[in-house]
């Protein structure tokens, strides 16, 4: 699919139509709606649980890409599994996806900001309450959470200059954009070199691989942004 400003700005897109009530008939009022954002997310899986939830797992990682994994492939691996999302309807109509509730358990000691700084290995940060204003939330330096509140216009950047070898590296990754209606609340997971941002309950996701040489993360928010940072354990999955 030709490439757009703010959509179809991968090689491959995963998406979903929406089904006219009680019939397999596509609604052609709704457009086709890209899952995610960012850079690394494919072949995504879905599933309902026991108690009814509808779950979404995808693939971080995008075949025949204009960038790479190479920290990761030196190790011998690359590409993972995103969060398990549940699939909702909201009250405007619009499909969300937000990271299973089971993941809070992961919770551990809150973490305190210290001169407009926060400092993590693995962090839930949690914005609940923006004001549609303008933001830029940066991690390791180089990589750049922005909302434009003029122009509605959410980007997830990497920024070539301030690239370095402690400093996030997006290894080719530059810049994915999102138009907003507006935006209310942010909700980000983060690890060593994975990167989950949801945003207005899980209107708009987007997710990215990205490469640091330390083990903690440095994420500095805009002034004014209310914030709360949870770090998180690790949990082990076995088959």
């Amino acid at each position: 699919v030709k490439a757009q400003e703010y959509r179809y700005q991968n090689i491959y897109q995963s998406g979903y139509y929406r089904l006219k009530k009680d019939s397999y008939e596509i609604d052609e009022s709704v457009p086709f709606t890209e899952w995610d954002m960012g850079f690394d997310f494919y072949a995504p899986q879905t599933f309902q649980d026991a108690s009814g939830r509808y779950i979404l797992i995808g693939w971080m990682g995008i075949p025949d890409a204009d960038y790479t994994n190479i920290p990761s492939v030196k190790d011998g691996w690359q590409h993972t599994l995103t969060l398990a999302r549940e699939l909702s309807v909201n009250e405007k109509g619009k499909v969300t996806q937000m990271p299973l509730k089971e993941y809070e358990a992961l919770r551990d000691e809150e973490i305190a900001e210290k001169d407009g700084t926060y400092i993590c290995e693995t962090a839930q940060l949690i914005c609940p309450s923006i004001g549609d204003k303008d933001v830029c939330i940066t991690i390791d330096r180089s990589l750049n959470l922005r909302y434009d509140g003029k122009e509605k216009v959410m980007e997830l950047f990497f920024d070539p200059e301030a690239e370095s070898e402690d400093a996030a590296n997006g290894c080719g990754r530059r810049i994915r954009k999102a138009k907003l209606d507006a935006l209310s609340d942010l909700t980000v997971y983060l690890d060593r070199s994975a990167l989950e941002v949801y945003v207005n309950g899980g209107e708009t996701v987007f997710s990215t691989r990205f490469y640091t040489a330390g083990r903690e993360h440095e994420i500095v928010l805009s002034p004014g942004v209310d914030a709360r940072v949870f770090a998180l354990k690790g949990f082990e999955i076995r088959m």
